[in-house]
């Protein structure tokens, strides 16, 4: 099994460095690297000068609602769930829903390394669907560069992921002094918390990190159609081409 090693190691730093912390909760943003007229020329889109106006429009809301976007992880040493915050103001004028969307991260996120389990909860197509992973299913290349991020020297990591767009290269800063074996979305089995991920041109960044000694309790998502990764990617593969084939 991959990164066992690691991941075992990383249980056994916890057990020793940090016997007192039960659970936590990291709350993340979400920054885009690219412009709303950048993105638009990274779909190639060849459409009139009215279509090509209204999705530039919809584009710039959409990042500029980024701004009010929150995500939180909440954690204990063998759990994780991923999701957004339910608090989220804004000016009732920008579309939170959408700008999650554009960045790919619809849905709750659940991670349960006891069983080497990880599921995807999201809609899609007017369905729900509740997609299954193996956890240590990453392939981690940790690299030799640091950084800081909210006062934690983190180290880089990089992998590929396959998504419904192909290939798609990833990199991760994990903090070895925090040694939780979660991150934002799918990103987890690096040994230590995942603060940042830059990943499809959005910058996701943790902002605040609160430590428990007290456990928390982490519901796994049960609700939809189990699929696995492929057979989701399938199912929108299918969607697409159906839209298609009726204009």
């Amino acid at each position: 099994m991959k990164k066992q090693t690691l991941l075992f190691l990383c249980l056994c730093i916890t057990a020793i460095g940090y016997s007192q912390i039960q659970s936590g909760k990291v709350t993340y943003k979400i920054e885009s690297k690219l412009s709303a007229e950048e993105r638009y020329e990274a779909i190639n889109s060849k459409s009139s000068d009215n279509v090509k106006q209204a999705i530039l429009r919809k584009l710039k809301s959409s990042l500029m609602a980024l701004r009010f976007v929150e995500l939180e992880l909440e954690f204990t040493p063998y759990e994780s769930l991923f999701e957004t915050t339910k608090s989220m103001q804004n000016d009732n004028t920008l579309d939170i829903k959408e700008a999650i969307r554009f960045t790919g991260t619809l849905g709750t996120y659940y991670s349960d390394l006891k069983n080497n389990h990880f599921y995807n909860q999201r809609p899609y197509a007017e369905h729900e669907f509740l997609i299954e992973m193996e956890f240590d299913d990453l392939d981690w290349e940790i690299c030799d560069e640091t950084k800081k991020i909210i006062g934690y020297m983190c180290i880089k990591a990089t992998t590929t992921i396959i998504s419904a767009n192909g290939e798609m290269p990833v990199t991760s800063w994990f903090a070895p002094e925090l040694p939780f074996p979660f991150g934002p979305k799918e990103f987890c089995g690096l040994p230590g918390l995942i603060l940042a991920v830059d990943y499809d041109d959005y910058y996701f960044y943790a902002v605040t990190i609160d430590l428990d000694k007290k456990q928390r309790n982490i519901k796994n998502p049960t609700k939809g159609e189990l699929v696995t990764d492929k057979r989701f990617f399938k199912i929108v593969e299918e969607y697409h081409n159906n839209i298609f084939k009726n204009r």
